[in-house]
C-alpha cells in the first residue's frame, strides 16, 4: 500500500505528495485481485480443491499426454508453492494425479492427470468461465452523445483513453492473479527428424518367405493440441525415391511402373482426419494415404509419444511408432505372378511401421 510521508523543513510542515495514478492504479489491483481470488477460491471449495491444487491440474491438463516434472510444473505456477513435491504427494493420495518414474532416465519422475483430475476439471470449466462473465461485465468503454459539446466530447475521449487504460490493467492483473491459473498451452509443432526417422514395410514372397524394406525419406509435420487432442493434425511425405531392400535389381523393379513407378509419383503422403485417444500411450489415427496418386483412407496404431528428452544440442525431442496393413492392389500396385504350384509371388498385403522421431519447433 502507498505510504504518505510527511517532511519538516525550517519548522514548516510540507504538504504531502499526492500518490501517483500508478500508484493508485496498483492499489486498486491488489484490491481487485483479492476480493476475485475470494470468489474463486469459493468455487474451488465446492469440489474440495484450493486454487493452487486447481493450477496444478490445469497446468498438467495442458501437458498431456506427456506430463511434466515437478520442477516444470513449480516453474507454470504463477503463485508459487514453497513444497511443491508435498502438495504433489497430497495430490497422489486424493487420486487427481499420477507419478511414473522414467524408464528412459531414473532421475526423472513424470505426473500426469488423472481421469478423476480431468472429471473434475470438466465439471468445473463452465462454472469457472462463468465467474469470469460476471467479474469483467462491467468493464466498458462510455461513448460520446451527439448532443455534446466538443469540449465535453474532449473530457469524455480522454475518460476514454484513461478507462481503456485502467481496464487493460485490471484484466492483465484479475487474469493473473485472481485465480493463479496459466492460459491453455498453445499448438505445438513438431518437426519429423529424416535422419532418425523410417517408414518400414513388410510383404510375403512366394507364399514363404518375408521381404522387408524402408524408405528413407521422410519429412513432415506433427501439430499437436496439448488441450484437445482431436484439434491435432499429422501430415507426413515419404520420398518413394529412396526405398531400399538391400537388392539394387529389386529396388531398381519397385521404383519401375511394375509396382511405385517414382519417376512419376515420387511422393508418398498421408494426412490425418481424425485422431482419437485410445489410453495411456495408445491412439488411432485416421487419414488419407496417397500411394501412386491413388488416396485411400487408413489408421495407423501408433503407440506414443515419447516422454520428450533433451538431446545434447538443446533440441526436444520425442518418438512415436505407428503401424497398418493396406492392400497394395487397391493403390495401382498390381504386378504379380502365378506360382506353378498356386499362389502368388508377392502377396497383395503390406505390413508398414513407422518409427517416427520429431524435434520441437521452437517459437521464434
Amino acid at each position: 500500500m502507498t505510504t504518505i510521508v510527511t517532511f519538516v523543513t525550517a519548522g514548516k510542515p510540507q504538504k504531502p505528495t499526492a500518490p501517483s495514478l500508478e500508484s493508485r492504479v496498483f492499489v486498486a489491483l491488489l484490491i481487485a485481485a483479492d476480493r476475485l481470488s475470494q470468489q474463486a477460491e469459493q468455487l474451488m471449495k465446492q469440489h474440495s480443491l484450493t486454487g493452487t491444487q486447481y493450477n496444478v491440474l490445469r497446468i498438467l491438463r495442458g501437458a498431456e499426454p506427456h506430463g511434466l516434472p515437478c520442477k516444470g510444473i513449480s516453474d507454470r505456477m504463477i503463485s508459487h508453492d514453497p513444497d511443491m513435491t508435498r502438495l504433489l504427494d497430497r495430490m497422489e493420495k486424493r487420486g487427481l494425479i499420477s507419478r511414473v518414474r522414467q524408464l528412459d532416465d531414473r532421475r526423472v519422475v513424470k505426473t500426469r492427470i488423472s481421469a478423476q483430475g480431468l472429471e473434475i476439471l470438466r465439471k468445473l470449466d463452465a462454472p469457472v468461465e462463468e465467474l469470469h462473465r460476471r467479474q469483467f461485465r462491467n468493464i466498458a468503454v462510455a461513448r460520446a452523445h451527439p448532443k455534446d459539446s466538443p469540449k465535453d466530447t474532449f473530457k469524455l475521449e480522454r475518460n476514454n483513453k484513461m478507462g481503456q487504460l485502467l481496464a487493460k490493467f485490471f484484466l492483465a492483473a484479475t487474469l493473473a492473479a485472481s485465480l493463479a491459473v496459466p492460459s491453455p498451452a498453445a499448438t505445438t509443432t513438431w518437426l519429423v527428424d529424416p535422419a532418425h526417422t523410417a517408414a518400414g514395410f513388410s510383404v510375403k514372397h512366394m507364399m514363404i518367405a518375408t521381404v522387408r524394406g524402408q524408405f528413407k525419406g521422410v519429412t513432415g509435420t506433427v501439430n499437436w493440441d496439448d488441450q484437445d487432442i482431436d484439434k491435432s493434425s499429422v501430415d507426413v511425405t515419404i520420398d518413394a525415391t529412396t526405398i531400399d531392400t538391400g537388392e539394387p535389381k529389386r529396388d531398381a523393379d519397385l521404383k519401375s511402373p511394375n509396382f511405385l513407378d517414382v519417376a512419376t509419383y515420387p511422393t508418398i503422403t498421408f494426412k490425418s482426419i481424425k485422431i482419437e485417444k485410445i489410453s495411456s500411450g495408445k491412439m488411432k489415427v485416421a487419414g488419407n494415404l496417397t500411394i501412386r496418386g491413388v488416396t485411400k483412407s487408413v489408421v495407423l496404431n501408433v503407440e506414443g509419444p515419447s516422454g520428450a528428452i533433451k538431446d545434447p544440442y538443446g533440441k526436444t525431442r520425442v518418438a512415436l511408432n505407428a503401424t497398418t496393413t493396406v492392400n497394395r492392389m487397391d493403390y495401382g500396385v498390381k504386378w504379380n505372378a502365378k506360382l506353378d504350384g498356386g499362389g502368388m509371388v508377392v502377396s497383395d498385403n503390406v505390413d508398414i511401421t513407422i518409427d517416427l522421431e520429431m524435434t520441437k519447433k521452437e517459437a521464434k
